[in-house]
């Protein structure tokens, strides 16, 4: 997780966009091989604080919401993932979750509709 991203997890807590008909995508996570694609539009930080080899270690994970693209559209769906579970897919020839870079200031409306906000994101997500 970058720092643009934790910032805009200060500024998206969970429940933050709910009654917003458009929300902006903090990220979007895909899986090359496939259709899945994880859109964030909410995250809280979760730190938890084990032990290992007696010393204490502070283990940090991100609890999003959002829409997720499944293998078939009719799958298309609103949830809660940990960005820990998205780490841990490993498919074929190891293909694994990818994080893309190249997606900035887009909005979503309930139903999964995406669109560009060139300009000023909090006016694209009225």
């Amino acid at each position: 997780m970058n720092d643009k991203i934790r910032s805009l997890l200060t500024q998206y807590p969970l429940y933050s966009q709910d009654e917003k008909p458009y929300k902006f995508v903090i990220a979007k996570y895909f899986y090359p091989a496939g259709r899945f694609t994880w859109y964030a539009v909410e995250g809280n930080i979760i730190r938890q604080e084990t032990t290992i080899n007696g010393k204490a270690v502070v283990k940090e994970d991100v609890l999003f919401f959002g829409y997720v693209l499944g293998n078939d559209p009719t799958c298309d769906e609103w949830g809660y993932w940990l960005l820990s579970q998205l780490e841990e897919i490993v498919g074929t020839y190891g293909i694994t979750v990818e994080r893309d870079l190249y997606f900035d200031n887009m909005c979503i409306d309930i139903h999964g509709n995406i669109r560009e906000c060139p300009n000023n994101k909090d006016a694209c997500c009225l």
